[in-house]
């Protein structure tokens, strides 16, 4: 099973500069919450223009900081949201948020094993 956050990922994707890499992590930590509120918010509403813009937002932002299982769950959700697959919806967003809660509840130790 794969790591909630791949410190060799997130070094690569900024040029091996732990400082760097933890800043984009940070960064990612910040707007998180913003981005899960207003996705939820879009499904709430149905909304599938909002939902687009909001998963295609997180699975960009995760490009750089290391975080697999959000990266693949966010490409999981632009998918269904795609085909307009109402079924699966909450499902993918319901694994999106988990992986985020994750993320947050574990980002002391991602950030300590950039500084390490």
């Amino acid at each position: 099973m794969s790591e909630i956050f791949d410190k060799q990922q997130a070094l690569e994707q900024a040029g091996d500069d732990p400082e760097l890499a933890s800043e984009l992590f940070t960064m990612l930590l910040k707007e998180l919450p913003e981005l899960r509120e207003k996705l939820q918010l879009a499904y709430a509403q149905m909304d599938y223009e909002a939902m687009w813009n909001h998963a295609h937002k997180i699975h960009g932002s995760t490009a750089y900081c290391g975080v697999p299982l959000l990266k693949a769950a966010a490409h999981a959700l632009e998918a269904v949201i795609k085909q307009k697959d109402a079924d699966a919806l909450n499902e993918k967003i319901n694994q999106v948020s988990s992986e985020i809660d994750d993320i947050i509840r574990q980002q002391e130790s991602c950030l300590q094993q950039l500084s390490s």
